[in-house]
């Protein structure tokens, strides 16, 4: 149980406000492109 908590912890704190890390997600072909010719 203390490791689930611990885990808990260390995932909440993952998630906090302020400088978030976003990730695009390409769904298909265009939308891959349009990512793609957007620098990533």
């Amino acid at each position: 149980m203390k490791k689930q908590l611990e885990q808990t912890q260390i995932f909440h704190d993952l998630h906090r406000s302020g400088n978030p890390l976003i990730l695009v997600n390409a769904w298909d072909a265009g939308s891959a492109r349009i990512v793609q010719e957007t620098g990533a």
